[in-house]
């Protein structure tokens, strides 16, 4: 899902699923939470969550 035409940059990089959850994590680097929000809406894509992740550099 990419918004960059209307200046809002979002879009999937990842994805993993966990079957025995029924779940599906999306790793969507965006400008912020409010852009990937925006983008899920129009795409129309649904989801119970959006949650910042913070990346650790690796030891």
């Amino acid at each position: 899902m990419e918004l960059h035409p209307e200046g809002t940059g979002a879009h999937v990089c990842g994805k993993s699923s966990l079957p025995e959850d029924e779940t599906c994590l999306l790793c969507p680097p965006a400008d912020s939470v409010d852009a990937v929000h925006e983008a899920a809406r129009r795409t129309s894509v649904a989801f119970e969550r959006v949650t910042e992740v913070i990346p650790e550099p690796p030891d």
